[in-house]
Order: C-alpha cells, then structure tokens, then sequence
C-alpha cells in the first residue's frame, strides 16, 4: 500500500511538471501577440457547472452513458481551465510590458495585476489536475466556480489596465467575449 502512493505522487508531479512545461512553451511562442488570447465562452463554461444538469443527466442516461458524458463534460471544463491559465500567462507577458518607466503608480497597479494573474492561473491549473479525478469517477463533483469568477474580475481589470497605458483592444466584441 505504501508503494501504491508513492507510485499516485510521483504520478502526480510528473504530470504537474508536464503541464507546466506544455503552459510554459506556449509562452514563449505568445509573448506579446493580443491576438493569441483565447476567447473563452463563459455562459458556456458557466452552464457545464450547473449542478441541476448533472442530476437530470443522472436521471435521464443510462449508468454508461452518464459516465461518458460527464466525462466528456469534464474534459470541456479543462479545456476552459487551459484556456484561462493561458490567458493569464499571456496577459502577466502584456502587463510587464506596459509598465511605464519611472511611474511608480503604474509598476504598483501592473505588480497587483500580474500577481491577480498568477493566482488565476495557478487555480486553473490545480482544478485541471483535479479534474482527472472526475474523469476517472465520473461522480466526483468538482466546480470551479471560484476560478471563473476570478477570471472574470481579473480579466475586466487587466482590459481595463491595458486600453488605458496601451490604446488597442485586446479582446474582441461578440461572440465568444472572453470577459
């Protein structure tokens, strides 16, 4: 038994290292390119968290087929979660970039948000993680909801931030606003 957990936490950092090799090498390829945000559908994300779903998806399906949907479920959650780690990663590259030299104000505002951006990110990664645990036991219940909400806040800010000290959109208007 004392292998077999030695085994699931080496497992687990692996998989962690991995995660943050792949998030780390999409960096460096976005670095300052607005237009490599993802536009992350939150009514969407928002409506696989729904916990009245997964109790008529329980009531409706087949044992098998509820398995395979909330799985399938849960892999669109991490998608969103990838997507809002990415987002992050990229927009903590835009902030530093905007700092205006010898504007203590700015390198105070910008330090918040990169800082807002990390927390963000490193929760979306950690739900990720979790995540797999759903996958696997389909009745697990993981909701990051917190996450979302976050994102939002964060990403209303850094929008903010970022249309004032650099005049250019960085998020498209319409469909699948990422705000």
């Amino acid at each position: 038994m004392n292998s077999l957990w030695m085994w699931l936490i080496a497992a687990g950092i692996m998989v962690l290292l991995l995660l943050l090799w792949l998030v780390r090498g999409s960096i460096g390829r976005h670095r300052d390119n607005w237009s490599d945000l993802r536009q992350v559908d939150v009514a969407a994300f928002r409506n696989l968290l729904v916990a009245e779903d997964n109790e008529f998806l329980r009531n409706s399906l087949t044992s098998h087929h509820y398995r395979q949907v909330r799985r399938a479920r849960a892999r669109a959650m991490q998608e969103y979660l990838m997507w809002i780690a990415e987002n992050c990663a990229l927009l903590g590259s835009l902030l530093r970039s905007s700092v205006l030299p010898g504007d203590p104000s700015s390198t105070r505002q910008v330090s918040a948000l990169v800082l807002r951006a990390l927390h963000v990110r490193l929760a979306s990664l950690g739900l990720w993680m979790l995540l797999w645990l759903e996958y696997a036991a389909p009745d697990a219940d993981m909701r990051p909801m917190r996450v979302l909400k976050r994102y939002e806040d964060f990403m209303r800010s850094a929008e903010g931030y970022l249309t004032v000290s650099m005049p250019r959109p960085i998020l498209d208007s319409g469909r699948g606003r990422a705000g």
